[in-house]
């Protein structure tokens, strides 16, 4: 492979072990420093003399990992996560070979969780599970690892099968687990399950302590329908924001309740929270919805005044949406004409604006 060819090049290095796990496989022939190339951690020096020679960078395509061996087990851990980033599933699937290869999966359960964290995310739940049976050890981390990609992927139940066998096992779950879980929850309508994690986040004291947790208590609640519960959970956040309020008017939203949504902005302006852009697609909705013109108005001098129309083409196909649903069809059209991208939503909008008004021609 890449380090047994071309470290044989490097004319300061003498080659020790001859296969012998137990002896150093090369020694510094002017400074004597010793190097396992099996290792995790190498000396900086190797670095160097790779990189002086051009080596450190090259491209292998039967070994992905050169440079791993020399620069140490947090680039490994680093490029793993990089992977994740750029939902590189090709070449984590190498990393991953090149890994059991070298018997690093049972050696090292953080670069182990870390690839399978990796693959979660890219939705490669077969892998991911593969990685997560062979762990020695199952960890908060792990199960929190798996339960996400399932929940970031959309496969709520699964998500909620792991919690299951989590509680099997007898471990913990964390701030961040619960919050994975109340997003499971909602995309499976699990009301109950959502319930019982409410008691235990609060009996635990996370909900003071974390935002998010609670932000994701209120989704829980409004995408199961239960927006008395939603609504009750805002008010006992300690400082809800934007977000908060948002993921409350979007369960108004989904169910149809324009003046729920309507009132839900006026508490957030007493409470000096500032709307963003989603903020105001809700608020526009709610308009149409009611019919309630004047404060669509105002909510269009206020997206042009910051500039968002051109920024976010939701919100311009909402404010137009708006204006036809309340049978303003000039600004509707106006509106339209100046959407920076006009796609098959924007014109059916304006489209059934026309047809809601008698104006087939």
């Amino acid at each position: 492979d890449f380090i047994s060819i071309h470290l044989q090049t490097l004319k300061s290095i003498k080659v020790l072990s001859q296969g012998n796990p137990k002896a150093p496989d090369l020694k510094h022939k002017k400074t004597g420093k010793l190097l396992w190339i099996h290792g995790f951690q190498t000396p900086p020096w190797v670095k160097i003399e790779l990189k002086e020679l051009n080596l450190l960078d090259s491209t292998n395509t039967h070994n992905v990992l050169p440079k791993l061996h020399v620069q140490g087990r947090i680039d490994l851990l680093n490029l793993i996560k990089a992977c994740g980033k750029e939902k590189n599933t090709s070449k984590v699937r190498k990393i991953h070979a090149d890994m059991v290869q070298r018997k690093w999966i049972s050696k090292d359960v953080y670069i182990a969780t870390a690839l399978l964290s990796t693959y979660a995310k890219c939705g490669a739940f077969n892998e991911a599970r593969e990685i997560f049976d062979q762990l020695p050890v199952h960890s908060v981390v792990s199960w929190t690892s798996l339960i996400s990609g399932y929940t970031q992927h959309g496969f709520g139940e699964k998500a909620l099968d792991c919690f299951r066998e989590m509680q099997d096992e007898g471990i913990c779950p964390d701030a961040i687990t619960y919050n994975c879980l109340l997003k499971a929850c909602g995309m499976a309508g699990a009301l109950e399950i959502g319930e019982s994690i409410e008691n235990e986040v609060r009996k635990q004291g996370l909900l003071e302590k974390n935002g998010i947790l609670g932000t994701s208590l209120v989704d829980m609640y409004a995408k199961c329908g239960s927006l008395e519960k939603a609504c009750k959970v805002l008010k006992t956040l300690p400082n809800p924001g934007t977000v908060s309020w948002n993921a409350l008017m979007a369960g108004y939203s989904q169910h149809g309740l324009g003046e729920e949504i309507l009132q839900c902005f006026k508490e957030m302006k007493e409470e000096g929270v500032t709307p963003d852009a989603v903020t105001y697609v809700f608020i526009l909705k709610a308009c149409g919805i009611v019919g309630c013109l004047d404060i669509g108005k105002d909510i269009d001098t206020e997206v042009r005044k910051q500039g968002l129309l051109q920024k976010d083409i939701v919100l311009g196909t909402t404010l137009l949406d708006m204006y036809a649903k309340c049978g303003v069809l000039d600004k509707a059209r106006e509106v339209f004409e100046r959407l920076p991208v006009r796609d098959v939503v924007s014109w059916n909008a304006l489209i059934c604006g026309y047809d809601r008004h008698g104006l087939g021609e």
